[in-house]
């Protein structure tokens, strides 16, 4: 058997700034322009990489 390593490029195009549709992680930014559109932002959020909003519940146990 000849075991070969085969590297594929695959462009990704989505018409959001972030990945995972649905089910994704959003910054604070993210997370505004979401919901309050193209509206900018406020300052207080410039530090926004601190937190992130998963968009889909999850269950702790």
């Amino acid at each position: 058997n000849d075991l070969r390593l085969t590297i594929d490029q695959v462009l990704h195009m989505d018409r959001n700034d972030y990945y995972g549709g649905e089910s994704s992680s959003l910054d604070l930014v993210q997370l505004w322009k979401r919901f309050r559109g193209d509206n900018k932002p406020p300052e207080q959020l410039d530090s926004s990489k601190e937190y992130n909003v998963d968009m889909i519940p999850k269950v702790l146990f």
